[in-house]
């Protein structure tokens, strides 16, 4: 097939364009800058200017949209909504000019709110940060140009968090801290988070668009089975064959972080311990995996060898 990855010079764009490759199809990336990949091409234009998705000028199946503002350190908040939604808004015109009927969409599991329990995708969405509410909004607008005409075709995916070689997610980043021995568990760490190794989210997103049968098919992402935060620096440990991590009563962990809130307050710096971090960690986000799973679909990848090979190519 002819695709364009709409935001594919970026960490899971870059996974997804290569795997679509791999299983024979030719793809062009449009992004704000080049890929790594090589003899790659790549428009560069922004998809909040509608002119400059006009570059793009050859024959297109489908689209595959990650493009997305996603940080949570946007001071102002406008900015998820300019890329988030209307910028969706805006290759939405351009499928409609062209006459696109096919859309695989990321989402996330953030429309599910800050902290979820076996969140299943026919839950009501009830987002608590801003970049979850542009994902919202960008998701009723794809349903609403999949209704237009019978022909057309939407998937979404909502993942959770991903991670993989490449990422600076908060999953690599403790991985890092664990393996370096600079990370301790407040509490007893019994809370799931789900996860997603970026190699099989890109292998399930092949998978699920090539099965796709109905006008709007909607998928969480996460492996499976999940894992408390005890069991997943548990594996971690032994996988990298480091010292276990230690837990430390929330009361001390409480004490700690509000000391470095002072200290972070007193030299106008972010510090990589906080109390809203320290709570964040005890939270549960937790995909419901049933839909996934009942289509008999297995990883390629489970968690050990996940870690095994980060750490190989580290």
């Amino acid at each position: 097939m002819n695709c364009l990855v709409i935001g594919g010079s970026g960490f899971i764009g870059t996974y997804l364009i290569e795997k679509l490759i791999k299983n024979g199809n030719n793809v062009v990336n449009f992004d704000l800058v080049s890929s790594r990949i090589e003899n790659l091409q790549t428009i560069k234009g922004d998809i909040r200017n509608r002119s400059d998705l006009d570059k793009i000028n050859f024959d297109i199946d489908c689209i595959y949209v990650l493009a997305a503002i996603h940080r949570d350190d946007i001071q102002d908040i406008n900015e998820y909504y300019k890329t988030n939604f209307d910028g969706l808004n805006n290759i939405i015109d351009f499928c409609n000019s062209i006459n696109i009927s096919e859309i695989i969409y990321y989402s996330s599991a953030a429309v599910y709110g800050d902290s979820f329990i076996d969140a299943k995708e026919t839950d009501e969405l009830s987002p608590d940060s801003h970049y979850g509410k542009s994902k919202v909004k960008a998701e009723n607008s794809l349903v609403k140009w999949v209704k237009q005409k019978d022909k057309r075709k939407l998937l979404i995916v909502r993942p959770s968090v991903v991670y993989g070689l490449g990422s600076n997610s908060n999953m690599n980043r403790l991985i890092n801290y664990v393996i370096n021995n600079r990370f301790f568990i407040i509490g007893k760490g019994g809370n799931v988070k789900s996860i997603s190794y970026v190699k099989n989210l890109v292998d399930f997103t092949c998978y699920v668009k090539s099965k796709m049968n109905s006008q709007i098919t909607v998928y969480n992402y996460s492996d499976f089975p999940q894992m408390t935060i005890r069991e997943v620096c548990d594996k971690i440990s032994y996988t990298a064959k480091c010292r276990k991590v230690i837990s430390v009563p929330y009361l001390f962990g409480y004490i700690f972080a509000c000391f470095m809130d002072i200290i972070s307050f007193i030299l106008n710096k972010k510090l990589p311990i906080s109390l809203v971090r320290i709570n964040k960690s005890r939270t549960y986000t937790s995909l419901s995996t049933k839909k996934i799973e009942g289509l008999k679909y297995e990883s390629r990848f489970n968690f050990n060898n996940a870690i095994s090979e980060m750490i190989k190519y580290q």
